[in-house]
């Protein structure tokens, strides 16, 4: 069956519309206002700012409202596991979108995708990829945790573009 994500509220979607906005404006790759108020201007590539957001103890994301341009299926687990309430994407991929369904995160978005492609064009997002076996957060953040590995492992030279 699949899950669709609640709608956000008319709160949450005046809070989505303006970090939409700030997104666009900025040229920012993620916003987020926290819950205690305070809004994040982010400008990293592929998903090492959710990544790094997530990992942080002070949890940023917990009860947070995002604004993301691309968000794929590792994006949505990233921001489920780090705790995000409400999400605007410019464009989502339908597992993102059914993941974060399942999780409750209420979404806004412009356009869904099959899938998110790569950022030369060449196939399938390399986590979106890596995610695509699982269907819950914490299989998808095995997933990325080992793609991060081997993006890391030997000498650079192996590194994809779209990681940090």
């Amino acid at each position: 069956m699949t899950a669709y994500p609640p709608k956000p509220s008319p709160a949450e979607a005046e809070t989505i519309a303006a970090l939409a906005r700030l997104l666009r404006e900025e040229g920012l790759a993620l916003a987020v206002r926290t819950a205690a108020g305070q809004t994040l201007h982010l400008h990293g590539r592929g998903v090492s700012d959710l990544r790094r957001l997530t990992a942080d103890p002070t949890a940023p994301l917990r009860g947070a409202t995002v604004a993301d341009k691309v968000v794929g299926k590792g994006a949505a687990a990233l921001m489920a596991a780090g705790g995000v309430r409400a999400l605007h994407a410019a464009v989502i991929s339908r597992p993102a979108l059914e993941l974060l369904g399942r999780e409750g995160v209420a979404v806004a978005c412009d356009a869904t995708v099959p899938h998110i492609i790569r950022r030369d064009g060449r196939g399938v997002c390399p986590v979106e990829a890596a995610c695509a076996g699982t269907d819950d957060v914490a299989g998808c953040l095995a997933a990325i945790d080992r793609f991060f590995a081997r993006m890391a492992g030997g000498d650079g030279a192996h590194r994809h573009p779209d990681t940090p």
